[in-house]
């Protein structure tokens, strides 16, 4: 699963949108032993080991997008999950702050963090009422994001997946984050069958691995150069979201397009907007959903819709920072269509 013969380097992967669309399917499913859980498990040889005798119970629910698979598997009893890697494809293991003990390579891992278990490593999670996180992805994709990220060649990346390294804190937001999408899509069948909202989480969850990998990482840290000035970067910038105005648009497909990495968009947009290139998309998308807010009505679009179309895949998140930029909830704006005049 996740695996391509010549994966490209040039980011073609993560912006060819006409090619391939990030359309999430869900399955939420409860199991009584470990071959259940093995077998809903994506394919990536991660074997699960009963140690308490008889049989223990849980559920997992898996996230399937085009290029990303993302699981989360909760288990009650005492149990141990061994996760070897497979040298064909890229899967990483994010421990949730809850249970016992959890080892790799003889590390002790006490807070969230990122385990590729590649080759020659295996990462083991023993303890009572485990849960973990398990993310699999397409090794062409991955090698398009850290190219677009961060404009270095892959092979400085290469080390990441197959040399010594260290465990990868990740960031306690983004992990609340990805837990509460998989818990908002199994409740809502309408969000999980929008394109937009996969496409929204491919991204997001890119963003969340590349920043956490390139902060803690220990390969080369400075950021590759540009001979683009930084308004010249922003005027590219500003011609791509032009020509994409009914749309949202979203980081990765910004760096691949004026060609530069995230940190030298996010120092021109610094420099030269006054924020981030992140608010800056978000208040992008926000003037999309009040756009199309205004222009439907009641009988044709729906709040959910509208946020979905603009990139929004958590409601309550939408619906406040849709309060705090325009004044009015959303409910105000699209019901004020259907009133007379």
């Amino acid at each position: 699963m996740y695996v391509s013969d010549s994966p490209p380097t040039d980011g073609s992967a993560v912006v060819s949108r006409n090619a391939r669309r990030a359309t999430p399917r869900l399955h939420s499913r409860d199991f009584v032993d470990c071959d259940q859980l093995s077998g809903f498990m994506p394919a990536c040889r991660a074997v699960f080991i009963q140690l308490s005798p008889g049989k223990f119970r849980g559920r997992i629910t898996r996230l399937d997008l085009d290029r990303v698979s993302l699981s989360h598997i909760a288990c009650s009893g005492d149990t141990l999950c061994r996760a070897t890697g497979d040298p064909e494809a890229r899967h990483a293991v994010i421990p949730l702050p809850r249970g016992n003990a959890r080892h790799w390579n003889g590390h002790e891992i006490t807070r969230p963090v990122i385990v590729n278990p590649g080759r020659d490593r295996e990462y083991v999670l023993t303890g009572h009422d485990m849960q973990a996180l398990h993310i699999a992805f397409d090794p062409a994709a991955f090698q398009g994001w850290a190219r677009i990220w961060t404009g270095r060649h892959w092979d400085e990346w290469e080390c990441f997946w197959t040399g010594p390294q260290v465990l990868i804190p990740l960031p306690a937001e983004s992990l609340a984050s990805l837990y509460q999408l998989l818990r908002l899509m199994a409740g809502s069948p309408e969000m999980a069958a929008a394109k937009e909202a996969g496409e929204t989480i491919e991204s997001c969850l890119a963003c969340v691995l590349m920043d956490s990998i390139e902060k803690n990482s220990t390969f080369a840290k400075p950021v590759a150069r540009t001979l683009l000035t930084h308004a010249h970067v922003i005027h590219r910038a500003d011609e791509f979201l032009h020509d994409h105005g009914d749309r949202p648009v979203h980081l990765m497909e910004v760096c691949a397009a004026v060609g530069v990495s995230a940190r030298c968009l996010e120092y021109a947009f610094k420099e030269i907007c006054g924020v981030t290139p992140m608010r800056y998309l978000k208040a992008r998308r926000l003037r999309l959903a009040r756009r199309l807010l205004r222009d439907g009505t009641p009988a044709g679009i729906s709040v959910k819709q509208a946020a979905l179309q603009s990139g929004f895949v958590q409601m309550g998140r939408f619906s406040t920072e849709y309060r705090k930029f325009f004044g009015e909830k959303p409910s105000e704006t699209l019901c004020r269509n259907a009133r007379p005049s």
